[in-house]
């Protein structure tokens, strides 16, 4: 009998999706609705990016009847959420007193579960060598012979923004060249919030390069897809990083205006965490 819709369901709520966030950029609405209700099958296009926003991979889906019940995804859920809402602290407390036993976990889960915890220290300011150590780790659960899933796409560019604060230049060079090859097969999928983060990164990957142009030109990729998500994730960061730019480029004026903008953003989420 045809599961999937359930499942769906119950992974969008547990990431605290509404049907409208969920759908936005895949379907309508409706069609999500009748294809929770297990009224409709989804083709492949459909549920690749479902599983995309879900993030989890159309396999795991299929399997799901473990993964719901299971400790290790409401755990890897709840790291998510942390590093979403950039509770640091907190993430790395979860992950260093870790009560799931790591070899419950899938190689997926463990790749998440190292890419958070060099993401945590990273923010804290552990050294870089560190989080280099870190994210070796967390490369060795990737397949390869098969196409680079999305994780494994943010974990080499976020390897990037550390060789970038360890002023690696020639490391930088190869990383962004591999993001940039990599990315294009996501091309028509880059509608969640995990690529605005990516946008960041890759731009910052330019801007030490000196590559101004570029720099800029994902910098604004990434601000018009978090406007369009209608989400402050990484926007305050991406603002910034277009400010320096356009500092760098001569543009002092407007630089200056993007700045404050990011002083009220800053404000903003203040408040909204009190």
């Amino acid at each position: 009998m045809y599961t999937f819709g359930n499942i769906i369901r119950q992974l969008r709520k547990k990431q605290h999706l509404t049907q409208y966030d969920l759908a936005k950029g895949i379907c309508s609405q409706s069609m999500l609705s009748r294809i929770e209700n297990n009224e409709q099958i989804p083709n492949i296009v459909i549920l690749q990016q479902v599983c995309e926003k879900l993030d989890i991979e159309v396999q795991q889906l299929i399997n799901e009847e473990r993964y719901i019940r299971d400790d290790s995804f409401s755990f890897i859920c709840k790291l998510k959420t942390l590093f979403f809402s950039r509770k640091y602290q907190e993430l790395l407390n979860l992950i260093e007193t870790c009560p799931i036993n790591q070899n419950k976990l899938e190689d997926q889960e463990k790749q998440m579960l190292y890419y958070l915890y060099a993401q945590s220290l990273y923010y804290l300011g552990e050294d870089n060598f560190k989080i280099l150590e870190i994210l070796k780790q967390a490369e060795s659960y990737r397949k390869y012979g098969r196409a680079a899933s999305l994780l494994t796409i943010q974990i080499l560019s976020f390897k990037g923004k550390v060789n970038v604060s360890a002023d690696n230049n020639k490391a930088v060079k190869m990383i962004l060249k591999e993001v940039l090859a990599m990315i294009q097969e996501y091309a028509h999928q880059s509608s969640n919030r995990i690529w605005v983060q990516l946008y960041y990164e890759i731009s910052n990957m330019y801007l030490y390069l000196n590559d101004t142009e570029k720099a800029l030109h994902y910098s604004k990729s990434g601000i018009n897809l978090s406007l369009e998500n209608g989400t402050f994730y990484y926007l305050n960061d991406l603002l910034l990083l277009q400010g320096i730019i356009l500092s760098d480029l001569g543009n002092l004026d407007v630089a200056t205006d993007i700045i404050a903008i990011t002083e009220s953003l800053k404000r903003i989420s203040l408040y909204e965490e009190k």
